[in-house]
């Protein structure tokens, strides 16, 4: 089942639910929220999590009642993440449109994601009750041990691949496992909750890696965000690690030279590390790194009741392994 076939198989849900991130997540009495909250909203995105969501809920037969709120608090959480990142990343851009810390200021920008938490939390104890709220919680400690730990080894010499998977293990997997997890917590097929997330880590896993591909191979205009971010920063991700494992001294020397320059020289020096990280496989390896976690990912669902929420599940997984290649 390919992308648009998904999309239209949870159109209904998904209108739903923008309905609920307008109406209970960004609306507030104080205007300045609910600018701020309305500016990322409207940025649109792939309402990714939320889709993991309503299909994982529909296939464990939880009702519209609650699939929809919790798929909802989901976004309003990976949201309340993105205003916190651009921040600390001085992000100038997100889905295309100026960074909305860079329109209200940093304060309002983090303020803003707190006041998302917050009506995210309300939303999962309404919707999901404590079960599910236990889960959320567990998710939002590991995201802040995964930013600290990448926050920490900004500037370090070396990174082994090891550190690298345990960072995007808490930073983005577990959230995407955690929106299959509560989609499937309050149904009726409690052996599915599980599997359905083991489904979503495999998942969240391949997306980070095809993230940090796209990062360095994307088209710009249709990334919606500057490509090239993460070595600007001096941040080691897996095209990079995967590159230096492989290069031999010279190229090797050359490529932490560029990274460990000065910030200006990396802005410059951008499309020659590209080059010789795409001349030793760095780019190849990822995409072969994401492959096997959506391999893993796709075994799991197929042995989900067979349907169309099985399919829709398993041609996300083809999705985010398709963006980056």
């Amino acid at each position: 089942m390919n992308i648009q076939a998904v999309f239209d198989n949870v159109q209904d849900d998904l209108e739903a639910v923008e309905g609920v991130l307008h109406e209970e997540g960004a609306d507030s009495r104080i205007p300045l929220l609910s600018s701020v909250g309305e500016h990322i909203l409207a940025a649109g995105g792939k309402r990714f999590r939320p889709m993991l969501t309503i299909l994982s809920g529909r296939l464990c037969g939880t009702p519209a009642s609650k699939r929809i709120p919790l798929a909802a608090s989901v976004e309003l959480i990976h949201n309340a993440t993105l205003l916190h990142d651009d921040i600390v990343d001085e992000a100038t851009l997100r889905r295309g449109r100026p960074a909305a810390h860079l329109v209200w200021g940093d304060d309002a920008g983090v303020l803003t994601a707190n006041f998302h938490f917050s009506q995210a939390f309300s939303i999962i104890l309404k919707a999901g009750g404590l079960p599910s709220l236990r889960v959320v919680n567990k998710t939002l400690n590991a995201i802040v041990e995964g930013e600290l730990l990448q926050f920490l080894n900004v500037g370090v010499k070396e990174m082994e691949e090891s550190q690298y998977r345990e960072i995007i293990l808490r930073k983005t997997a577990q959230l995407i496992s955690t929106a299959c997890h509560i989609g499937a917590l309050p149904g009726k097929k409690e052996e599915l909750v599980e599997p359905m997330s083991r489904f979503g880590l495999e998942l969240g896993m391949a997306f980070q890696m095809a993230d940090d591909l796209l990062d360095y191979t994307a088209d710009e205009s249709i990334l919606g965000k500057k490509v090239g971010a993460d070595f600007r920063e001096g941040k080691f991700t897996l095209p990079l690690i995967a590159a230096l494992s492989r290069c031999g001294d010279g190229d090797r020397k050359a490529l932490l030279e560029l990274l460990h320059g000065p910030p200006e020289g990396r802005e410059q020096s951008f499309g020659r590390a590209k080059n010789l990280i795409e001349k030793n496989d760095g780019f190849a390896s990822t995409y072969e790194a994401a492959r096997d976690h959506i391999d893993k990912a796709v075994e799991v669902a197929s042995a989900f009741p067979a349907g169309e929420e099985r399919q829709s599940l398993i041609g996300l997984a083809h999705f985010v392994i398709d963006r980056a290649h």
